[in-house]
């Protein structure tokens, strides 16, 4: 706990120094992309960094806000992860079967769980219940459930390459045909989907050339360092991380470890722009035709619940994550941002937990 509330206390004093220094001088960037991308008359216009992203979370929560909804997502949210993390609801229930094809009926209806608690009572509450009308809605987002779940449940790889005699080299194998799964089973699907239901959208459900402030996205990442290396060095750090354990794969024949390690990271990136594109990009900017901003909070629940099986803290993070990365890319209109705030974070755990077993000769 005394990590916790130092981490508390450094992450408060660093934005309010941030934003009190000569005015906010030190996070001034020039902003020339309004939320629609379009250019900007007055190139004089500053903003502070710190103070632009906490105005559109402002913003956002202002217009989304109603106290019944909100306080029924953090009920719902919170009876599910104590429920998961008390009786170990996904491996004891969900993944309890030898058929692959039940484990992916098993998380559809694990994730429409997520969704629709939290969809459903937030459009009763707003009386927009007619949106549930909508038959473009029902088939956008069963088809976006769908693919979740059977990049959840579908375990090709332990099928394909179990016969490698070699233990290191399947291991690799494995680790990395994880790592490829969501590359190969979103693409095509939201390809032709954002085709068919929003072929007037701007890019494809947030992949586009567009990528204003960068640097926002940027600093927010470095803020973070000084957290995720006090968080290194506890007991469920070093027992996940890093993801690509080099010691399982130190006389591997195929490869030196450096390489494997690098291809290793490079698709641990890959996998997570793919997550990033689903949940920011089709969750959100693909239902916004429909749903507007509350796309948002049902996106939320149901990042919260892929989350089931990791470390506790990562799980409580990720709705923490999951809303303002949601809110970030419901007013930019893109996925980038999220994708340099995530991977980055990704990979400075993932250095962490290199600098355990070498610097600090800790591993499990």
């Amino acid at each position: 706990m005394k990590y916790f509330l130092f981490i508390s206390i450094y992450y408060k004093l660093t934005l309010y120094s941030y934003i009190k220094y000569e005015n906010c001088n030190f996070l001034f960037i020039d902003l020339h992309l309004d939320y629609g991308g379009t250019k900007k008359t007055d190139q004089n216009s500053k903003y502070c960094i710190m103070n632009k992203v906490i105005s559109q979370l402002k913003e956002f929560i202002q217009s989304d806000f109603e106290w019944k909804t909100y306080l029924w997502t953090f009920v719902f949210i919170t009876t599910a992860i104590t429920i998961n993390y008390t009786f170990g609801f996904e491996n004891k229930i969900i993944y309890n079967h030898p058929d692959m094809k039940v484990i992916m009926i098993r998380f559809l209806g694990f994730y429409m769980l997520a969704y629709f608690a939290i969809a459903i009572p937030k459009m009763f509450i707003q009386n927009k219940q007619y949106l549930f009308a909508n038959p473009i809605f029902w088939v956008k987002i069963s088809l976006f459930l769908l693919l979740i779940s059977i990049t959840s449940g579908f375990r090709f790889e332990y099928y394909w390459f179990s016969a490698i005699s070699d233990s290191q080299t399947r291991l690799f194998v494995l680790k990395l045909s994880s790592q490829l799964k969501c590359l190969f089973l979103y693409t095509f699907p939201l390809i032709i989907m954002c085709r068919i239901f929003d072929k007037n959208q701007e890019g494809i459900y947030g992949l586009s050339w567009r990528f204003g402030n960068g640097s926002v996205y940027l600093k927010m990442l470095l803020i973070m360092i000084p957290i995720i290396v006090i968080a290194s060095f506890t007991p469920d750090f070093i027992q996940a991380y890093p993801r690509y354990k080099v010691w399982q794969f130190e006389t591997m024949d195929i490869m030196p470890v450096w390489a494997s390690t690098s291809i290793f990271e490079f698709l641990y990136v890959v996998d997570f722009t793919m997550t990033e594109w689903m949940f920011r990009g089709a969750l959100v900017l693909g239902m916004v035709a429909i749903m507007g901003k509350d796309a948002v909070l049902p996106m939320v629940s149901v990042y919260v619940f892929l989350h089931f099986g990791k470390p506790l803290g990562e799980t409580i993070g990720a709705f923490f994550g999951g809303y303002i990365l949601g809110v970030l890319a419901y007013t930019t209109r893109h996925i980038w941002g999220g994708v340099l705030i995530h991977a980055g974070i990704a990979l400075i755990m993932e250095f962490m937990g290199f600098f355990q077993y070498y610097v600090m000769g800790i591993h499990r």
